[in-house]
């Protein structure tokens, strides 16, 4: 059977784009993911990666990569990916970003705000579960 991801395609991608712009630094994207509860596993290999090479991963990898471990997590996942979206949509002190980046942060959790909340109008009450912030 096909692997079902939990995020829809445009959420996934959405959120790899947001997270690594709302915050400055490399371990910040991975605290990003340990503060909403996301297991070790998911972002081990990447903490791996930013102590031996860092110059070999970006922010935005690091969010894809560990975005898509949780995704495959099932519903053992479900608690950690409803914290990630509650904190992406609930963002507000944007002084955390680079400046330059703030303009499109701010424009991207708007982005993920308007998206999770047409999700939720949309979809059946199984496939929602996944998108409550």
């Amino acid at each position: 059977m096909a692997e079902q991801f939990h995020y829809p395609h445009d959420i996934l991608e959405l959120l790899v784009e947001t997270i690594p712009r709302l915050v400055k630094s490399k371990k910040d994207v991975i605290l990003f993911f340990e503060g909403a509860g996301v297991d070790e596993a998911d972002f081990r290999e990447a903490r791996t990666t930013l102590s031996k090479a860092p110059q070999s991963i970006n922010k935005f990898e690091i969010a894809r990569d560990v975005l898509t471990r949780l995704n495959r997590r099932g519903d053992s996942g479900l608690a950690a990916r409803r914290e990630i979206i509650k904190r992406v949509t609930q963002f507000e002190s944007f002084e955390s970003c680079w400046e330059n980046e703030r303009l499109k942060a701010k424009g991207l959790v708007a982005s993920v705000r308007e998206a999770v909340n047409a999700k939720r109008r949309i979809l059946p009450d199984e496939t929602r579960a996944g998108l409550r912030a």
